[in-house]
This record gives C-alpha cells, sequence and structure tokens, in this order.
C-alpha cells in the first residue's frame, strides 16, 4: 500500500486512499477472483486496480458512496477481464515457450547462419519478456502492434524491445565464437 500512498500528492487524500484500500479491498478480491484462473492473477488485478485508482483518486468523492462503490468495482472488473483475455489468448497462442522452435524463426540472414540448436539455447536464456517477444515475433507471426494490445504497451516500444531482445542473442552467440 506504501507504493500506493506515494503516488498521492497530500495527506488527507493519503488518509481517505487508506479508507478505500480497506473498505473495497474484499470486494475487489471477490470480482477478480470470479473472473481470473489463479490467485496470482487476481492479486494482479488487485495490484492493477488500486495503482489505477492511486493515479486517478481526485476522482474518487466520498469513500462510503456507492458512486465510488460502483467506480472501484467497474475498475476492478476491466482488469480483471483484461487479464483473463490475455490469459486465454496467451495460453491459446503460447504452447510453450521453453521449446521455441527456430526453423524458420528468424528471417535475417545473420541469425540463418548460426546452428538451431545453438539459437535454441540462447533464445532460451533470454529473461521471460524477451523470449516471449521472440516467439510472438518470429515463430507466431504477431505483427509488433498485435503484441502491443497483448502487453499494453506502443507498439514502437515493442519494436524497441524486440531489437534489445535480437542484441541479446547476437552477444551470446557472438560470445561462443
Amino acid at each position: 500500500m506504501i507504493a500506493f500512498l506515494d503516488l498521492i500528492d497530500n495527506d488527507e487524500d493519503k488518509e481517505r486512499f487508506k479508507q478505500l484500500y480497506h473498505k473495497y479491498k474484499g470486494l475487489m478480491a471477490h470480482i477478480a477472483n470470479e473472473k481470473v484462473a489463479s490467485q496470482e492473477d487476481a492479486e494482479d488485478v488487485l495490484q492493477e486496480s488500486f495503482l489505477y485508482i492511486a493515479k486517478n483518486f481526485s476522482k474518487v468523492g466520498d469513500i462510503h458512496s456507492n458512486s465510488t462503490k460502483r467506480f472501484v468495482a467497474v475498475i476492478t472488473e476491466g482488469y480483471a477481464i483484461k487479464k483473463y483475455n490475455n490469459e486465454r489468448k496467451q495460453l491459446y497462442h503460447l504452447h510453450d515457450v521453453h521449446e521455441i522452435d527456430v526453423d524458420n524463426t528468424f528471417g535475417n540472414e545473420y541469425f540463418n547462419a548460426y546452428d538451431k540448436t545453438d539459437l535454441r539455447m540462447v533464445i532460451n536464456k533470454l529473461n521471460d519478456e524477451y523470449r516471449n517477444l521472440i516467439y510472438f515475433t518470429y515463430v507466431l507471426g504477431y505483427t509488433s502492434k498485435e503484441i502491443s494490445e497483448i502487453y499494453g504497451l506502443s507498439a514502437d516500444n515493442i519494436r524497441k524491445k524486440i531489437q534489445f531482445a535480437k542484441l541479446e542473442i547476437k552477444k551470446d552467440l557472438e560470445s561462443w565464437d
């Protein structure tokens, strides 16, 4: 909760946020648990919801009003639905990211010069985000725009992250030479 309070400017609003947190965290947890599959996902939804509320706390009126209760419920439900949809989409498309098949994976001639086993090992050493981005892009053929919708980031940001991932792969491969 401390991180959320840091987003709020004055002490009076910080106290009001604490009240809101304690009053509605049970309701929000109930909404999240109804929409998502796991406890971890529900906790993510709660974190995202409280973060949004803290950033937009000026929109919150009386903590005990029905409009505030609806506001909190709608925010939580929105994040829960987004999480549910993202998980469904990823489960549908991601068979096993750790077993990336690099056959026809890289269109870049640079990477074609390397043994597929070496590529697979290097890709699997990447952090989860970079590995998933490589998988989405080169195995599933997603565009940066499609990936950005899944991650909630801009397409430019996704393209940059893919470039960084490719740089990591290149550095790792060159260190073997």
